[in-house]
């Protein structure tokens, strides 16, 4: 049985973003964006911090053929989406800046 989850990073509110999917990742899906933002690295530019993100998503993974992928559209699971112009985490109703997010205590959906 899955337990999917989604990023969607988008460069702006206009832009239609690009999806990182992990098909088991939903119990820790927080914890690891929350672990690449840590980072804070490249936290103005969606093509690198989605690569970033994506990295850490795959941690230990890298190189098999299922278990995570990148889209232009919604696959299945719940979605955390970014908005990298204005730096801020969108979790069902509630919204963070980053600098809000990586100093949260982590909760899964």
């Amino acid at each position: 049985m899955s337990d999917p989850a989604n990023i969607l990073i988008k460069r702006d509110e206009n832009d239609h973003g690009v999806y990182l999917y992990s098909h088991w990742g939903a119990n820790t899906i927080e914890k690891t964006l929350q672990d690449a933002l840590k980072r804070n690295l490249r936290w103005d530019d969606p093509a690198y911090l989605a690569r970033i993100i994506f990295d850490e998503m795959t941690k230990g993974e890298q190189g098999e053929e299922v278990g995570f992928g990148i889209s232009s559209y919604l696959i299945e699971g719940n979605v955390i989406q970014i908005n990298v112009r204005q730096q801020t985490i969108k979790i069902k109703d509630e919204q963070w800046s980053f600098q809000e997010y990586i100093k949260l205590t982590m909760y899964t959906w």
